[in-house]
């Protein structure tokens, strides 16, 4: 993967935080429902080489900011 499309898709990234945050902050079950939903669906979406994880658990990463500024 080149040095643009790793620019590229940490911009993807940071909106997509950005639009979980505004989403979690405004509607208090959109991240538990995401991290409940998503967590049969055990997918690898991790591009580094000896770290796998999957959508459910990038979802409960996210979220913890959401808990740690009292969201919830």
């Amino acid at each position: 993967m080149g040095a643009e499309q790793k620019g590229v898709l940490g911009l993807v990234a940071l909106g997509y935080a950005l639009i979980f945050w505004g989403l979690g902050w405004r509607y208090r079950w959109v991240p538990l429902a995401l991290i409940f939903g998503l967590a049969p669906f055990q997918n690898d979406v991790s591009l580094l080489g000896g770290l796998h994880f999957s959508l459910s658990e990038v979802h409960l990463l996210l979220s913890l900011p959401l808990l740690a500024m009292g969201a919830w």
